[in-house]
């Protein structure tokens, strides 16, 4: 596979060009059910290797017969800018770990529990309203319909993928 030729130990986090209106592609590798590493990179700026290996993987969704995913009545996360907020602090999700928590939430069951609420994940729909799902990691409220709705994942998401040290400080453009 070509992603063993790129040796994504070693790539860095980040790959950035110095210009504008650019695209970023952002890889997140998942190992054992959690997050090995994510990799962004805005302008093919990455090692040729790495930009080898994504690019067939960009275009396979032309040669796959593809199904609708099966949704429930569940709120979707869309595949916009989405964070955790805690306390003055932020965690910014790439977007491929963002498609991969809304896939978890797809997966994930609906209960009735009481839970802390630490979290506030914020994004935006497909319409441009900014929503909020309250979570303490494994479980996430959201109102669907005036209704609460709170989604079990089954383990923490922040803990099973070392998300904590993505945390930062919120600045006046968060």
């Amino acid at each position: 596979m070509n992603f063993k030729k790129a040796n994504i130990d070693k790539l860095d986090n980040n790959y950035s060009a110095n210009w504008t209106d650019d695209q970023t592609i952002t890889i997140t590798f998942i190992k054992d059910n959690k997050i090995y590493k994510t990799i962004s990179d805005y302008g093919h700026k990455a090692p040729r290797e790495l930009y080898w290996a994504y690019t067939p993987v960009s275009f396979l969704y032309q040669k796959l017969d593809l199904k609708p995913f099966k949704v429930n009545t569940k709120e979707p996360l869309s595949i916009s800018p989405a964070c955790f907020e805690n306390k003055g602090l932020i965690c910014e999700l790439e977007r491929s770990e963002r498609f991969y928590l809304s896939i978890e939430l797809y997966r994930s069951r609906e209960v009735k529990h009481v839970f802390e609420k630490k979290y506030i994940l914020r994004y935006w729909d497909e319409k441009d309203n900014q929503k909020e799902i309250i979570t303490d990691g494994r479980y996430y409220q959201f109102k669907e319909k005036n209704k609460a709705i709170t989604l079990d994942l089954g383990y923490n998401f922040l803990d099973r993928n070392n998300l904590y040290n993505k945390f930062r400080q919120k600045n006046k453009y968060d």
